[in-house]
């Protein structure tokens, strides 16, 4: 295991650029689609999109799709952002922690501080 992380560990800052910066195309592809009403046009990341979503009753704001006019290609704008987001902030985790996969599923504000129940009284 540990020569497998030795071999790996020069991929590492590629890596990370790569998924710091699909989320931050991403992010800027929601935030000009989210600019724009539903059915209009906008340019983001060099090409021309079209604004549309879904209407789902379970959310306060619809999700927010978006359709290349070039390659005709949908992209679920929210969703992928919210994706990327997670991706990034798990390797970056791992990354600047040195913790291993196992370590960050264990991962709690149980880790930080002690908790406190709301009787006072600590269990053992």
């Amino acid at each position: 295991m540990a020569r497998r992380t030795r071999d790996r560990q020069p991929l590492l800052p590629a890596l990370s650029q790569h998924v710091n910066d699909k989320w931050h195309r991403l992010r800027e592809l929601l935030d000009e689609a989210q600019k724009v009403d539903l059915g209009e046009e906008f340019t983001a990341l060099g090409a021309l999109w079209l604004c549309t979503s879904t209407k789902d009753q379970r959310h306060e704001r619809p999700p927010v799709h978006a359709i290349n006019r070039v390659t005709g290609e949908l992209v679920k704008v929210s969703r992928e952002e919210n994706l990327a987001f997670w991706q990034w902030a798990v390797i970056e985790t791992l990354r600047l922690a040195g913790s291993r996969a196992e370590e960050l599923t264990e991962l709690s504000h149980l880790s930080f501080r002690n908790h406190q129940p709301w009787n006072g009284v600590r269990r053992r």
